[in-house]
């Protein structure tokens, strides 16, 4: 069953936003892909992929949320 349309753009903007809010996050603490992208246990080709808004898959999802859930202890 393919999805609609209107909720893929959804998704497509929520990707958007969520690489749009990192790549804000990465550039006023000073980090480079390659400096945060370890810290979050991914590569810097992938966390280039997610600021850009290019889908990522499930097992990246999990690492980037269990990153941003301990954003407290930072």
């Amino acid at each position: 069953m393919s999805e609609r349309p209107s909720t893929l753009r959804g998704r497509i903007s929520r990707l958007t936003r969520l690489g749009e809010m990192l790549r804000l996050y990465r550039t006023v603490r000073g980090f480079s892909l390659r400096d945060l992208a370890p810290q979050i246990g991914i590569g810097h080709a992938t966390l280039m992929r997610i600021e850009t808004g290019r889908a990522i898959d499930a097992e990246t999802l999990l690492k980037l949320w269990a990153w941003l859930l301990q954003a407290d202890e930072r």
